[in-house]
């Protein structure tokens, strides 16, 4: 378990007793999600080719009903309580030096794994590769995406925390709250739970067995002592943790250089805390009244020192100090939401009093309820009540957040490194950061003395290569050019509802394409005539947030002209004349297509390992050509790259069986999605960011009678409807490039002629891709979208957007595509689209 040794000492002690499940049945139970995913629904995914292959599991749905299913037989009710923003990591050092090791494991893991594969060793590989994701797949940001917009669908109580999930399900279960019952989580909550008078934890639940283990906070403080609450925290804080979310003591750290780095000293302090029990008899021995865990580790520390043989570092004792009360604040003054909305702190109701017969010393700071005037650098600013509710909901992700909080860009493990995706993310920074700036602007009207001292760029001069090669961009966020985002007299009429409308559905459609038609009904948005639009409906909102995103990436042109009436004349930018090429169905595809082109994500070269050079970070989001750097000179093989990294951004239809069965998986298209599934977060981010915005500028129309349901209501559209909700998988791609494969092995023979028919039962797609339903349908669609991608290469490089000797690839992968699609007969018969008429100008 995450607090070092007290798992093993609650084994000894026999505090960890056994109940019947019947008696949880009928009650409400929260649920550590991070917990329960990591330790009971991932290893039900037994998909190790997963761990290289983008989108989520195949049997997601399968596995989360059926686990599910186990609470709700036994009539118990789960809510599932998720992370929300991290909390401030003031020990940057030590937690980079972390991610290294971790992954310079998992890597070496991954690698061994695909030496497998390329020997033919299927299973061996599999085996490894499932060694190396070691549960992964669950921790994903496009996992846990799915996870909540697939419990919104099905009804499926849960809510995601402002920082850490275990104080606030500590808070739900208190007297005060009472929302749920019981609690079912890791043994960190036990460091939350005494500040808000829960006592019962349940560390396992078996459904099998019909029986679930717990522990009580009374019992361990009493068998180590009869200690109090506060000192069992102190003694967990100096024993140190091994979770992903706490930070623990840091001996071997200084804020001053690598001085106390494996020194004597540091060493010497770690071992006087081996253990929980150790320590809280040491706590019981201290003098004097104040008994609590700096005195103990300042009286161990002058013990040790005072012999002179051990040298104390400079700093180093402000450092530990420094450590010490921050993860004490951290625990004590953690940020929770109460049933009404609000946020406050767990020390806020906190009234410790102690049981009869015994009276405890006053406790010292911080063990008291005065928040901390630098609480904001220890958990993270205080955000306005609607962003919360906006996170509680999983209406918004976290990434962004993370960013603007801490002054840096996160970007996680990615399954595949390599050099074009650590360039890849030095060309989107500028993005990233315009998003970070546009929510952070906003902020500050909440916030103003915070976020105004919270200046964008402040946060070291490292370089910015240095934290990528450790999958973790860290690079400080540099402020961009002030913008604000135009607003649109967008109003949803029959007419336009009726405009809209699609043969096949019967229903209005909603997506970039079909939006560009307002584009001439922008107003100008600016400090001295700031904009009052208000947006009526879910149809207004998701057309403006579509609106905004394409703004902000460009696909709009704004001269400086503007109307008495206070419109703009604005039109469309090259980007968004080559956007209405594609079809209506392939809209979200065809916006992604183009920003590959304009990153130079999609190139017909092939993917290349790191190298140690490091990468400046750029400027803004280039419209430069894309420079050909291929250094293949066999036409064919840059076709094959081409078509495949193509046909991999649309979707395949899958059925789930028992997760991929297929053997054939392809390097260099898993790791072409690393930076496809990098390109499609970032853009969902800027959506969600845009409607971060609209609620917080009150711009979203809401009922009256009834604002808490209706505003739920709308969100639940709003968000539905947003764009890249779903990640890419690689599976049509796998598919394409196993047919191109079989085309070069088996050239066609003119003497034996074969119909389409017997050239396609030739590639045997329903064995080697047994979850592939329905092949020759996908790949008629992903052929349709090639043509219109075609068109949309043609437009680029007719404005030199695109390098001449990449729209040449392209043709030759065009003819390519052409030759094998008439031959295994999957050729679209559909005509390229044509782009969409602009509706006349109203005069006023």
């Amino acid at each position: 378990m995450p607090v070092n040794s007290l798992s093993q000492y609650l084994r000894e002690q026999m505090i960890v007793k056994e109940s019947d499940l019947q008696d949880l049945r009928g009650t409400k139970l929260a649920v550590d999600a991070h917990h329960w995913l990591k330790e009971v629904v991932a290893p039900r995914f037994n998909e190790p080719w997963h761990s290289v292959m983008s989108g989520i599991p195949l049997t997601f749905e399968k596995v989360i009903d059926e686990e599910i299913k186990r609470f709700t037989s036994h009539d118990i009710w789960p809510v599932f309580v998720f992370n929300g923003v991290s909390v401030c990591r003031w020990v940057g050092q030590a937690w980079e030096r972390h991610v290294q090791t971790h992954t310079t494991d998992l890597y070496a893991k991954r690698e061994e794994a695909w030496q497998k594969y390329k020997t033919g060793d299927f299973q061996s590989a599999k085996r490894a590769f499932a060694n190396a994701s070691s549960g992964s797949v669950v921790t994903s940001t496009d996992f846990l995406a799915a996870l909540l917009a697939y419990f919104r669908k099905k009804g499926t109580q849960f809510c995601r925390a402002p920082y850490l999930s275990w104080p606030q399900m500590a808070y739900h279960v208190s007297p005060r709250e009472q929302l749920v019952h019981q609690m079912w989580g890791s043994d960190e909550c036990l460091l939350f739970m005494g500040l808000v008078q829960v006592d019962r934890l349940i560390l396992s639940v078996n459904f099998e067995r019909r029986k679930f283990n717990w522990c009580s906070v009374t019992d361990i403080c009493t068998r180590l002592g009869h200690i109090t609450h506060s000192q069992f925290v102190d003694c967990c804080i100096l024993s140190g943790f091994s979770s992903e979310y706490i930070q623990s003591m840091q001996w071997n750290t200084s804020p001053v250089g690598d001085d106390a780095h494996g020194s004597p000293l540091a060493n010497a302090l770690k071992q006087e805390f081996k253990s929980i029990p150790d320590t809280a008899r040491a706590l019981q021995q201290l003098q004097g009244c104040n008994r609590w865990g700096w005195e103990l580790l300042m009286m161990k520390f002058h013990m040790l020192t005072s012999s002179g043989e051990l040298p104390i570092p400079d700093g180093y004792t402000a450092h530990l100090r420094d450590q010490f009360m921050k993860i004490k604040n951290l625990i004590h003054h953690h940020v929770v939401i109460s049933s009404d909305g609000t946020p406050v702190t767990m020390s806020f109701h906190n009234a410790q009093q102690p049981p009869p017969g015994r009276s405890y010393p006053p406790p010292p700071f911080p063990i008291n309820n005065v928040i901390p005037f630098d609480l904001d650098n220890i958990i993270g600013p205080k955000l306005p009540v609607i962003v919360y509710y906006l996170l509680s909901g999983g209406y918004v992700g976290t990434q962004v957040l993370d960013n603007i909080v801490h002054n840096v860009m996160v970007e996680y493990i990615p399954n595949i490194d390599s050099q074009e995706y650590r360039d890849f993310l030095q060309k989107i920074v500028p993005l990233r950061t315009q998003i970070a700036f546009l929510l952070s602007t906003c902020l500050a009207k909440y916030d103003e003395q915070y976020w105004k001292a919270k200046t964008l760029g402040g946060g070291g001069s490292r370089n910015a290569m240095d934290c990528i090669q450790w999958h973790m961009d860290l690079t400080p966020l540099n402020t961009p050019p002030e913008l604000y985002l135009d607003d649109w007299e967008l109003t949803w009429t029959k007419e336009v509802d009726q405009a809209l409308k699609t043969k096949s559905t019967g229903d209005a459609v909603i997506n970039f394409k079909t939006i560009m038609r307002f584009n001439t009904l922008a107003l100008k948005s600016v400090p001295s005539c700031p904009t009052s639009k208000t947006y009526n409906n879910f149809q207004e909102t998701v057309s403006v947030i579509l609106l905004k995103t394409l703004d902000l990436l460009g696909y709009f042109t704004h001269p400086q002209q503007q109307h008495p009436i206070g419109k703009e004349d604005s039109g469309k930018s090259l980007f968004a004349e080559a956007l209405d090429y594609v079809d209506i169905k392939f809209a979200e595809h065809g916006l992604l297509f183009i920003e590959l082109l304009r990153t130079s994500a999609l190139t017909a070269s092939p993917i290349a390992p790191p190298s140690n050079e490091s990468v400046q970070p750029g400027g803004r989001m280039p419209i430069t050509p894309i420079v050909s750097t291929d250094s293949i000179s066999n036409q064919t093989e840059s076709s094959v790259l081409l078509l495949t990294r193509v046909f991999s951004l649309l979707p395949c239809t899958l059925e789930a069986g028992d997760g991929w069965q297929s053997n054939k998986i392809n390097r260099d298209v898993c790791a072409f999605h690393v930076l496809v599934r990098s390109i499609s977060k970032t853009l969902r981010n800027l959506s969600e960011v845009v409607l971060t915005v609209l609620l917080l500028e009150n711009r979203m129309k809401v009922l009256n009678h009834d604002p808490a349901a209706n505003l739920q209501t709308l969100l639940n559209q709003v968000v539905d409807q947003l764009p890249f909700g779903k990640p890419c998988d690689t599976a049509l791609g796998l598919v394409m490039y196993h047919i191109l494969q079989h085309h070069q092995s088996n050239p066609m023979n003119h003497n034996q002629k074969q119909s389409p028919k017997e050239q396609w039962e030739q590639l045997r797609l329903a064995t080697v891709f047994p979850n592939c339903t329905n092949p020759r349908h996908d790949l008629q669609q992903a052929t349709e979208f090639w043509h219109d991608a075609n068109r949309i290469v043609e437009k680029l490089a007719g404005a030199q957007a695109v390098a001449q000797d990449f729209q040449a690839k392209f043709q030759a992968a065009s003819k390519l595509l052409q030759t094998v699609s008439t031959r295994y007969g999957f050729n679209s018969t559909n005509k390229p689209s044509v782009p969409v008429a602009q509706p006349a100008k109203k005069n006023k």
